[in-house]
């Protein structure tokens, strides 16, 4: 747990006794969250994920919020003296036989895709902030689809966030697996193989390249469970998805060599 000042967390006891209002909310994160990234993305976030994260902020541990209706001023009291919350649901181990945190444990994967997905919106953040001031049409258009997509990686991050913290608190693991298997069967579409031989010079060396990053990416799903390469191995398991992925691998290579024969008998 991260440790907050005593003045942050008199600011937090203020905000609970009058009643949790979102602005003020937005405004504490942004002043006084470490994390940069939660801080900028603080106004996109619902009320019930401000207050999660204020409340975790002033020291209370997340099992203590999930499934916790009770108002944010006594679950502070409560904290304050020492008492357990009473709505709080009991902490349970995974009734697993394996080690909990191995490699290719759902909470870990979760971990490695919420730590990626921050790494872009930070990135999303930087291409907004270097858009500048300009408020010509194409300049707003570019700043809505780098916020629109914002949005969109910060919806899945929290989704993985409650979903790991839920399985920590119940032991149950699957609703971290759904989303997993959400998130990785919906990422790579499967590009057009159009004959090389009826590509003009620019779409043969196009395809020849969408090709590549295809396989680089099919890859790295079989080596990392991921899109992109990762510190460590973390492979995908045997089963559906493993097999899918392997035979698309083998035939966009299959293609690639088309279209490398191609340009080369062209003299590309």
């Amino acid at each position: 747990m991260m440790k907050t000042d005593e003045q942050t967390k008199e600011i937090i006891r203020r905000w609970a006794a009058d009643g949790c209002p979102k602005d003020d909310a937005v405004r504490i994160m942004r002043a006084r969250h470490p994390n940069r990234v939660m801080s900028l993305s603080a106004h996109l976030m619902s009320e019930s994920k401000l207050r999660y994260e204020l409340l975790k902020l002033y020291g209370i541990r997340p099992e203590r919020l999930w499934n916790n209706s009770s108002p944010a001023i006594r679950i502070i009291q409560e904290f304050d003296a020492g008492k357990e919350t009473r709505t709080v649901a009991p902490i349970t181990k995974p009734a697993t036989g394996r080690k909990p945190y191995g490699s290719n444990d759902p909470l870990t994967r979760a971990k490695a895709v919420a730590r990626k997905l921050t790494e872009e919106i930070t990135a999303l953040h930087e291409d907004a902030f270097s858009t500048g001031t300009a408020n010509d049409e194409k300049t707003k258009r570019k700043r809505k689809k780098i916020n629109d997509k914002k949005r969109e990686l910060i919806h899945q991050r929290e989704e993985l966030y409650n979903a790991r913290e839920n399985a920590f608190a119940t032991g149950r693991t699957d609703g971290v697996t759904a989303l997993l298997d959400k998130s990785s069967g919906e990422a790579e579409p499967v590009p057009e193989r159009p004959e090389p031989g009826a590509l003009s010079d620019t779409e043969l060396t196009k395809a020849f390249h969408n090709t590549t990053t295809a396989i680089r990416r099919r890859l790295n799903l079989l080596d990392y469970s991921q899109k992109t390469r990762a510190a460590k191995p973390n492979p995908m398991p045997p089963g559906t998805r493993r097999n899918k992925t392997e035979k698309e691998l083998e035939d966009l290579k299959a293609y690639r060599g088309q279209l490398g024969d191609e340009i080369k008998r062209r003299g590309l």
